[in-house]
């Protein structure tokens, strides 16, 4: 199948390409549960089948009953990955349907997939959770951005910070604060 062919095929679902310009659909096959999504950084572990548009399959992990688990938004997956997981629930299976700005480019992927080829993830979302920041991975201390910050800038050690923070525990919220500053002075 060539590039040409491949614009020609009809794609259901939703864009959810940031520019809506048709790079990146979305059609849900099981919905999943609650309303609670991934969000930045979060850890998410997934089943996925890859497939050309042919049908042809170059990847199934449940081949190997092995999930695959990345970190959101943080560039580990194809670009498709960290836009559409982001819009799923928990045991959600979506299809997703990328051209290859958002899939594998000009490059391709190892002997699998040409250049410029546009592809069809199929995705379950079996679990997420925030990041671990705990010192001993033991999940006393998790984190989860609600809204991620604007630039590049990080604080150093002795920057004074504002921030927003809400601590639960069970579903249950303990501590909620916001606007609230801090700086090196305990």
């Amino acid at each position: 199948m060539t590039s040409d062919d491949q614009e020609s095929i009809q794609i259901q679902g939703e864009d959810i390409s940031p520019s809506k310009d048709g790079s990146l659909f979305k059609e849900i096959l099981r919905e999943g549960t609650g309303d609670d999504m991934p969000l930045h950084d979060d850890r998410v572990s997934v089943h996925f089948i890859a497939k050309r548009l042919d049908g042809s399959i170059f990847i199934n992990t449940r081949e190997h009953d092995r999930m695959y688990t990345f970190s959101l938004g943080q560039e580990e997956v194809v670009k498709a990955w960290d836009i559409g997981v982001a819009t799923m629930k928990l045991g959600e299976i979506a299809r997703f349907i990328s051209k290859p700005k958002y899939a594998y480019g000009q490059k391709g992927y190892r002997d699998k997939i040409g250049p410029n080829v546009t592809v069809v993830f199929e995705i379950e979302l079996v679990e997420f959770c925030g990041k671990d920041l705990s010192p001993d991975d033991d999940g006393s201390i998790i984190r989860r951005i609600l809204k991620r910050g604007e630039g590049h800038i990080r604080p150093n050690e002795d920057a004074k910070v504002e921030l927003m923070l809400k601590g639960t525990y069970n579903g249950l919220v303990f501590d909620e604060r916001t606007n609230e500053s801090y700086n090196n002075d305990y």
